[in-house]
């Protein structure tokens, strides 16, 4: 089912359950609960940067500068910040107070 009509669902009380991910910004702004998985049936979902090494060695600053961004955001930050775009906010806007709600910029 698409996630859109999983969500009014949830909120019209005619599922119960849903699969998402932990960073959707609905999970907030429905006021939601994220179970906690603990068989592992769902793979963690991880997000990084891929480049080729040739790109990497020869642009060292850029490397230095994405390793800055790991383990910066939880879930819950992810989640405001989705949901801010969700529901209206310009991306970049949104991006620039992701680093500077860290200091990064």
């Amino acid at each position: 089912m698409d996630q859109g009509i999983t969500y009014k669902a949830l909120v019209d009380g005619k599922i119960d359950v849903n699969a998402s991910y932990a960073t959707d910004g609905r999970l907030k702004k429905y006021n939601l609960v994220s179970l906690k998985d603990d068989k592992n049936i769902f793979p963690p979902f991880t997000c990084f940067p891929i480049m080729k090494n040739e790109f990497a060695d020869s642009h060292p600053d850029i490397t230095k500068a994405l390793d800055k961004l790991k383990n910066v955001w939880n879930d819950k930050d992810m989640q405001n910040y989705n949901l801010m775009v969700d529901e209206g906010g310009d991306i970049t806007d949104v991006a620039r107070l992701m680093l500077t709600d860290k200091e990064l910029l």
